[in-house]
């Protein structure tokens, strides 16, 4: 389990990801050294190590699956509103005007679709937003109520 997920942390992230993880993988990797020098199968506390090892990256690596899984579902979320034109033209056809007599429910509709899209996507980062300042030192400096737009300073 520890070097499946630690493979998948190594060659399965884009690089953005990587940059975000780096610090906690070069504190595995530092571990996993030492390890190498002062654990045999005799020692001690050698379980007591893979348990806290497998925990360790199996933490991290739940984490970092959660996150793209929400980065997914906001982008399903988001492609939905490319789907459907908000005005088509009248019958289908290249050489009509668009059909613009039901203009205002359709705005509406589409802005209720926006609106609910936003608060899913919300509601995933979040989660994600959770996560993060759990394992990042953070000083929110401004957050806009209206837009829940949050600006951070953060020091790794």
């Amino acid at each position: 389990m520890i070097v499946q997920a630690y493979s998948y942390l190594s060659n399965q992230l884009i690089s953005v990801e990587t940059e975000l993880v780096n610090n906690e993988m070069g504190l595995f990797d530092k571990q996993a050294k030492e390890a190498e020098t002062s654990l045999s199968w005799k020692t001690s506390d050698a379980w007591d190590y893979i348990q806290k090892t497998r925990n360790q990256i199996d933490d991290l690596k739940h984490r970092v699956v959660q996150t793209q899984e929400n980065a997914q579902q906001i982008r399903l979320i988001m492609t939905t509103w490319s789907k459907t034109p908000l005005f088509e033209r009248k019958d289908g056809k290249k050489d009509t005007l668009l059909g613009l007599d039901d203009r205002e429910d359709r705005c509406s509709k589409r802005y209720a679709e926006i609106t609910d899209a936003g608060k899913q996507i919300l509601s995933l980062l979040d989660v994600s937003k959770k996560r993060i300042l759990k394992h990042v030192s953070c000083k929110i400096i401004d957050q806009d109520d209206k837009t829940s737009v949050i600006r951070i300073i953060c020091s790794y």
